[in-house]
C-alpha cells in the first residue's frame, strides 16, 4: 500500500556567477589606480515573467592618484543591478509567486581588475557568485506497511517517567 505525502521541497536551482566591467569618471582626473575597495553588498531575489532575478546594490571605493601622483582621492559610487538567474527546474516546471527563494552570495563582489583607459576613466572589472534554491510543494509517495495486527502500546510511544518527572 502507498500513500502520497505533501511537502516542501527543493524543486529548482540557479546560478549568478559574473564579472563585469563598471567604468567610473571621477570629477578628479587620477594619474594612476592605487586600490578599490566593495562593500555593503545587499540582494532580494524576485520572479518575474517566470524567470528569477537578483536585484541588488553595492558600493565602490576607489583609491587613485592625482596631480602626478603627489595626493590621492577615495572615490565613492553605489552600483546597482538585476541579473537573471542561470534556472535548472525540475519537471520542467516553471517558477512562480508561490515559491520561496532561498539564495546565498557565495562570492560577494570584488574587485578582479582595476585600470585606466585612455580616457582617464577607472575601469573595475567586479566578480560575483549567487546561488538559489527555488522551494515549492512536491508529493512524496511512499510505501506504508499493511501489517494490521501491530499493536501501539502508549507506553512505548511516550515515555511516561519522562512526563512524570518533578522539576
Amino acid at each position: 500500500m502507498y500513500r502520497e505525502i505533501v511537502t516542501q521541497a527543493v524543486i529548482g536551482k540557479g546560478n549568478i556567477n559574473n564579472n563585469k566591467e563598471i567604468v567610473i569618471s571621477p570629477e578628479v582626473s587620477p594619474s594612476k589606480v592605487l586600490g578599490c575597495w566593495i562593500i555593503n553588498h545587499y540582494h532580494i531575489c524576485s520572479i518575474e515573467n517566470n524567470c528569477v532575478f537578483a536585484k541588488g546594490k553595492y558600493d565602490v571605493h576607489v583609491w587613485y592618484g592625482i596631480k602626478e601622483d603627489t595626493d590621492t582621492i577615495v572615490h565613492k559610487q553605489t552600483i546597482e543591478y538585476d541579473d537573471k538567474f542561470d534556472l535548472k527546474m525540475k519537471d520542467n516546471i516553471l517558477p512562480s509567486e508561490e515559491n520561496e527563494l532561498i539564495s546565498r552570495c557565495i562570492k560577494y563582489p570584488t574587485c578582479s581588475n582595476l585600470s585606466l583607459d585612455n580616457e582617464n576613466n577607472i575601469c573595475v572589472v567586479v566578480d560575483k557568485q549567487i546561488l538559489l534554491d527555488v522551494v515549492g510543494e512536491t508529493k512524496l509517495k511512499v510505501q506504508v506497511s499493511s501489517d494490521s495486527n501491530e499493536q501501539w502500546n502508549m507506553e512505548d510511544v511516550i515515555n511516561v517517567d519522562y512526563i512524570n518527572k518533578k522539576q
